[in-house]
């Protein structure tokens, strides 16, 4: 026992300072290998990484309610949203076996996308019929008295809405100044970071926002008439009946504003989720295909392929080094070399699908665009929405690979990848091709 321990202590030593090779723990490999790809790479990079980079699409977009005179919460007052492009997955070829970051790239490709749309394609719209409208016309009942606290509440919970929306925006159009690959590996590795401060947000405004419109609570219960003027007999009113329902009332607002906030917190990104936008095809024959969130994590699984090799890459040497050894580090490395030199699994051919980026081209600038706020008839909760008009916001105007903003303008009657009442219009196709090269851009 005397004479082992040491041995045994000198070893575990040598072993740690590589004077001897460490034993291949093969087992222990393979299980740290495979939750890399999976938790870390798959769930977390691009699944969790491609909704935090749908919603920059989103903020650039500018789409989202952040005005609290305009609908979904000014019932009567347009949100008009300039029609634009959106620039998405871009692929950059470059020399040296994919690897000359530093130089110009041989060719530069890009997807084109749509948010908004004239002829169909309205965020504000998904808004048609939800609780703010159930909230609303609780609010206006024959009873004032009992419509007080739901007023209330209407008034409290879309300042909240509002302000949640607001505090996305700002934190996710910021983020499209990185590169989206930047994105993806920020949002994944702090997306809980970044809900939880939406949601610290939300929660601070919902206190305000509560205790801002008590003297609106206070006002419409005691005096009723102030939400229903018809109402001449007041439903028995007196001071005793309001002081209790009023105590009672506050015992609510309170519950509400600690509750609230959780639920603004999730409906915001739930509904943000929810935005479909157009992408532009090369045959003028097809209309632009509409997609949603799983169309844009299939086209980042697709168009990142690269930059999901090289996070495997980097997953396997993190491996090999803890289970395998030092012994085996020289065998993968040779392996990867292969790979990017004898392979090229870093060099992409041009992508058919994609549109060329013109070499003199100059991408607008980050800003946020000015919104035309102005008085229409329209109304979510009603169900009476009018038809936009389309040759007020089209344009002919180019970006940045020459094509017309127009093109992405889809038929009145066209859901999905179909059409209504007649045949299906052709889906894009996606070649196979070559994986594409890391996204620096």
């Amino acid at each position: 026992m005397s004479t082992e321990e040491p041995t045994t202590i000198d070893e575990k030593k040598a072993e740690e300072d590589g004077t001897i090779a460490k034993e291949a723990q093969w087992p222990e490999f393979f299980a740290k290998f495979g939750a890399g790809i999976v938790t870390g790479i798959l769930m977390g990079v691009v699944f969790i990484g491609s909704i935090g980079l749908f919603f920059t699409k989103i903020a650039d977009a500018n789409i989202l309610p952040t005005d609290i005179e305009a609908i979904p919460y000014g019932q009567g007052k347009t949100r008009n949203v300039p029609v634009d492009l959106i620039y998405i997955n871009p692929v950059k070829n470059y020399e040296y076996f994919g690897l000359g970051f530093w130089d110009k790239p041989t060719s530069y490709n890009i997807q084109e996308a749509n948010f908004y749309n004239p002829d169909g394609l309205d965020f504000v719209k998904d808004f048609k019929n939800t609780w703010l409208c159930s909230l609303l016309a609780k609010s206006a009942p024959k009873d004032a008295f009992k419509s007080a606290i739901w007023t209330f509440e209407y008034n409290s919970l879309a300042a909240n809405l509002c302000m949640s929306f607001t505090i996305m925006q700002k934190i996710f159009f910021y983020l499209n100044y990185l590169p989206e690959w930047g994105t993806m590996m920020l949002f994944a590795l702090f997306f809980w970071v970044i809900i939880l401060v939406i949601n610290a947000c939300n929660i601070f405004y919902s206190i305000f926002s509560h205790i801002s419109h008590i003297s609106d609570l206070f006002y419409h219960v005691f005096y009723p008439k102030s939400l229903n003027p018809n109402d001449e007999e007041n439903h028995g009113f007196s001071w005793l009946f309001a002081c209790f329902w009023f105590y009672v009332y506050l015992i609510i607002a309170g519950c509400s504003a600690i509750l609230s906030p959780f639920f603004i917190t999730l409906y915001t990104f739930y509904k943000a989720l929810g935005a479909n936008y157009y992408v532009r095809t090369k045959e003028p024959q097809h209309p632009p295909q509409k997609m949603n969130l799983f169309n844009f994590i299939k086209n980042v699984l697709y168009y990142k392929k690269t930059f999901i090799i090289i996070l495997v890459m980097f997953n396997l040497i993190s491996a090999a080094n803890e289970y395998l050894g030092s012994s085996y580090m020289p065998g993968v490395v040779i392996a990867i070399i292969i790979l990017i030199f004898g392979m090229k699994i870093l060099v992409t051919e041009v992508p058919e699908e994609l549109f060329a980026v013109n070499s003199d081209a100059i991408f607008p600038s980050l800003s946020q665009k000015d919104l035309d706020n102005s008085p229409t008839e329209i109304d979510l909760c009603s169900g009476t929405v009018p038809k936009t008009d389309v040759s007020a916001q089209a344009t002919d105007a180019v970006g940045v690979t020459g094509q017309p903003y127009n093109v992405l303008a889809a038929p009145i009657n066209q859901t999905g990848g179909k059409m209504k009442g007649g045949r299906g219009v052709k889906k894009m196709y996606i070649p196979k091709v070559k994986m594409y090269n890391i996204q620096l851009v």
